[in-house]
């Protein structure tokens, strides 16, 4: 008997990297950037744990409520709000960048989704099932597509790999950097995704799932997310926050 849970609390060690306690009220969702520093967002403001809990804070509540966060450049973190259509920037300490944009200022679509690369920002409009590909070094359009979203309403957009993926309810469609379609994979009730590396992560309902993009219909369960437990994967590691703590667990590979 002493044998098993001495192997039991040896696989919990090996596994659960840390248990963090972090008092943040109200946060609807988070997102980690490539140097493990936490973004949370609450009803109006969006706070930056780093690693040794330090936190800074933006109030961004003039802008509207917060659709998406896009850390991958922790030196210009990305914010998107679509109630209010706007992009703004910010610095690595919280501080908004000049450059900001109103995106019914170059388009008549409502954009519901966006994601970004290098200087190029893809604009999903679910309402008029289009997508837009924005430079805003150039200040304009460069491309846009609508006939086969006509056919399904995406509902999120993700860019992986140098590909495009929209998703909906019942379905995935990856588009090529030209935006043409190249395949169409079935998906059903696929509530988000987590990109680490060469490995999709799937969240249906409360079961966590990993896949390639070349086999994206064989998915490979992995974990159990709890009621109300927000989730982020990044650099082999899943993150989990629940009731002020975040939990650091590694991954199998």
């Amino acid at each position: 008997m002493k044998n098993f849970f001495f192997l039991f609390f040896f696989l919990n060690i090996l596994f659960v990297n840390s248990q963090k306690n972090i008092m943040i009220e109200n946060v609807s969702f988070f997102k980690t950037d490539p140097f493990s520093n936490f973004y949370f967002c609450t009803n109006n403001k969006l706070i930056k744990v780093d690693s040794q809990l330090n936190k800074l804070e933006y109030d961004f509540s003039k802008f509207g409520k917060l659709k998406k966060i896009i850390p991958k450049n922790p030196m210009r973190i990305i914010l998107f709000f679509e109630e209010t259509q706007k992009i703004i920037f910010l610095d690595k300490n919280l501080n908004k960048l000049n450059l900001n944009l109103d995106l019914q200022e170059f388009q008549n679509n409502i954009i519901s989704d966006i994601d970004t690369h290098s200087s190029l920002i893809y604009l999903l409009s679910e309402k008029n099932q289009k997508m837009c590909i924005y430079n805003f070094k150039k200040n304009k359009i460069i491309e846009c597509v609508v006939d086969f979203i006509r056919k399904k309403e995406y509902l999120k957009l993700f860019l992986f790999k140098q590909k495009i993926l929209l998703i909906n309810n019942s379905e995935v469609s990856i588009l090529n950097n030209n935006l043409i379609e190249e395949s169409k994979i079935k998906l059903e009730g696929c509530n988000d995704i987590f990109f680490d590396k060469d490995l999709l992560y799937i969240q249906k309902k409360n079961k966590l799932y990993k896949t390639k993009l070349t086999n994206l219909s064989k998915l490979k369960f992995i974990n159990t997310i709890k009621e109300n437990e927000l989730i982020d994967v990044n650099e082999n590691i899943l993150y989990k926050y629940h009731k002020n703590f975040l939990i650091e667990e590694t991954l199998s590979k």
